[in-house]
């Protein structure tokens, strides 16, 4: 027995995909064509120093290799990209058992990782 818990029309409102026929008609684009689903997010959500020459190389399988000769920074996808338009805003809030809340900016974030980054690189 499986139960679906619906989200509140607040929080549906903002998120990405807002429906359940959205997330279906997603699932629809993603089986008929595969490649090209992957290939249209990625360009879209990405942003890649060098782009890749191709979306899935199965020749190899099981190791197959997605995005093949694309180059990409894991710290500005998930940081850099976004200190123009979010850097005050919150990257992670974390709270504690005990209630004790905390709030790491996205620019507080980056400047720690780039230190981090910096103290590695010794």
């Amino acid at each position: 027995m499986s139960q679906l818990f619906e989200p509140n029309r607040a929080l549906s409102k903002q998120a990405r995909i807002k429906n359940m026929c959205e997330y279906k008609e997603l699932c629809i684009q993603a089986d008929e064509d595969f490649e090209g689903y992957w290939d249209k997010l990625a360009r879209e959500k990405i942003e890649w120093f060098k782009p890749y020459d191709r979306v899935l190389n199965e020749e190899n399988a099981p190791f197959y290799k997605w995005f093949e000769g694309g180059k990409l920074n894991v710290t500005h996808q998930c940081l850099g990209r976004h200190l123009n338009s979010r850097k005050n805003k919150a990257a992670i809030i974390w709270e504690g058992e005990d209630g004790e809340r905390r709030i790491i900016t996205y620019l507080q974030l980056f400047l720690s990782c780039e230190s981090f980054g910096k103290f590695i690189a010794q």
